[in-house]
């Protein structure tokens, strides 16, 4: 698996290397369903506040998918 955040990065890793790839954002859900990440939604909106570019899109699929899940 590739962790890459930027779009033109993880478009060229599925489609041409055919690798599985996950941004910053699926990481963190991924710890929050194993228990290590109690808050992902302050964690997220954290990340954002501090200069990283994370859309409101993004943050609520996120939060999204780790309710569905555990």
């Amino acid at each position: 698996m590739a962790i890459i955040d930027e779009k033109r990065g993880r478009r060229i890793a599925q489609s041409i290397y055919g690798l599985p790839v996950k941004g910053t954002a699926g990481l963190l859900v991924d710890a929050h369903r194993l228990g290590l990440l109690m808050d992902l939604r302050d964690t997220l909106l954290a990340l954002k506040g501090a200069g990283y570019f994370l859309s409101d899109q993004v943050i609520e699929a996120a939060c999204t998918a780790a309710q569905g899940h555990g």
